[in-house]
């Protein structure tokens, strides 16, 4: 089970690349709240902004190949795909941001 921090850091970073309203993701109890809330806003931009979805998954730097192969699934969940692919994407970034905070405080405490 995810660290429940890790999940709402996620939110909010998923949050902060699609510029959306901070009560629209909110703090998620858990990853699949997570899932369901990013597959709903996904599904909205799928049908209603198909350019602009695109355009955030470009800035959100996620792999261009696997859009490429949720978008040629035959499957009726294509925003799922897309969800798990902008969560696992925004996931390693909080992940990094946290590594690297740690690095950074150990290397001032060798000093």
């Amino acid at each position: 089970m995810p660290n429940s921090s890790f999940v709402i850091q996620t939110a909010s970073q998923i949050t902060k690349e699609l510029g959306l309203e901070d009560n629209v993701l909110g703090q998620p109890d858990g990853l699949e709240m997570l899932r369901q809330r990013v597959a709903a806003v996904v599904e909205y931009l799928l049908e209603k902004d198909f350019e602009k979805l695109l355009n955030l998954l470009y800035i959100m730097d996620v792999s261009e190949e696997k859009i490429k192969v949720a978008l040629n699934t035959p499957a009726v969940d294509i925003h799922f795909l897309i969800a798990d692919i902008i969560i696992e994407r925004e996931w390693q970034k909080v992940e990094s941001r946290i590594m690297y905070k740690q690095e950074k405080l150990d290397d001032e405490e060798s000093w």
